[in-house]
């Protein structure tokens, strides 16, 4: 099979102004079109939850979908199906139902048309995780995400589609995470045993622990495990003496691997006894190091989490400017439905209260 680029649709930087005017209903694939809500159907591969609906639907009243809805379609009998903004297109119905004069507003909606009816199934299971995933945030998800996000990857890669320069990047950008995080959540599905992969699947353990016992060998994580069951827990300076006790078990020399060409007269010399002071002052150094390494793995953490912040900041500032331009270009339109100037002067009241 040839190679087949992947790009995630661009949302309202893909809007042409004069099809939007126009209603145009053509099938290029990343156009904006205005279709019914009830020409919308819901993707049974869609797996999260909808909640906090009537919020949502209260600023849709006012405002109307800002956003348009990422679907793929026609199927066979006109309808199209949702890829990403279930939880919007939940909210328009709501409002259709609960306030006419809101709803004469939502004939139509938004949507682009990301793909065919029957678009390849790797690309359509990575839409539906990186939009749902990101839109609604929910930390639930997210592992479970990023390890299945991997693996739909490392499949386009074997079967020789084009793919991102860096797969942790692309991961890191579309969910919103930082790519130090997602490499670490990536590592626990790569080399966790089983057992331990459930804990960190059901919020039982941190990720940076999780990440730290995952780079263990097999046996060792395997007694990590039974110190928590036994236990409950197990702390990181623990993980840190069974992790040496791994490296000193590999490199331990036993009798029977001594050569039996070595000369019968050699002497073995033993180590001389460490003083039980100096061998407590060495320990108490050792904490001392390990302290710091924790604090300054703590410090990194804080450094990752607000750089994420404003790389969050940065992308919501130029979704604005992306609105923004696009407005820009559809004032300029001579001919506008009566829906659409109406959802122009929301759009622009919005604009101006997140700008104030």
């Amino acid at each position: 099979m040839g190679k087949k680029d992947f790009t995630l649709g661009k949302g309202l930087g893909n809007m042409n102004p004069a099809n939007f005017a126009a209603g145009m209903n053509t099938q290029r694939w990343g156009q904006v079109i205005y279709i019914s809500p009830e020409s919308i159907v819901p993707n049974p591969k869609n797996k999260y939850e909808i909640e906090n609906i009537d919020e949502l639907a209260d600023n849709i009243a006012v405002y109307g979908v800002l956003q348009p809805l990422l679907v793929k379609g026609p199927l066979p009998d006109k309808t199209y199906m949702l890829l990403g903004g279930e939880r919007r297109w939940t909210a328009v119905k709501k409002v259709i139902e609960t306030n006419p004069a809101a709803a004469s507003k939502l004939e139509k909606i938004p949507v682009e048309v990301y793909g065919p009816a029957d678009m390849d199934e790797i690309d359509e299971d990575i839409i539906i995780r990186e939009t749902n995933s990101q839109a609604r945030n929910m930390d639930k998800y997210r592992k479970q995400d990023i390890w299945e996000l991997f693996d739909l990857y490392k499949k386009k890669q074997e079967r020789g589609d084009e793919m991102p320069d860096n797969i942790i990047r692309r991961i890191s950008e579309k969910m919103g995470i930082g790519e130090r995080q997602v490499q670490k959540i990536v590592s626990i599905d790569e080399y966790m045993i089983p057992e331990m992969k459930e804990m960190v699947a059901d919020g039982g353990m941190s990720i940076n622990k999780a990440s730290k016992i995952a780079h263990l060998p097999k046996e060792k994580q395997e007694e990590v495990y039974k110190i928590m069951e036994e236990e409950g827990d197990i702390d990181m300076e623990t993980i840190r003496e069974i992790e040496k006790g791994s490296v000193c078990n590999e490199n331990k020399i036993t009798e029977s691997e001594i050569s039996e060409e070595d000369p019968d007269d050699t002497v073995y010399m033993p180590f001389p006894e460490i003083p039980a002071s100096y061998a407590d002052d060495m320990m108490e150094e050792e904490k001392d190091y390990h302290g710091a390494i924790e604090m300054v793995e703590d410090r990194s953490e804080q450094f990752y989490q607000e750089v994420e912040k404003i790389e969050k900041e940065k992308r919501e500032r130029e979704f604005i400017d992306r609105i923004l331009g696009w407005m820009k270009e559809v004032d300029q339109l001579e001919c506008l439905e009566d829906y659409q100037k109406d959802a122009m002067e929301r759009i622009q009241e919005l604009v101006n209260s997140i700008l104030a």
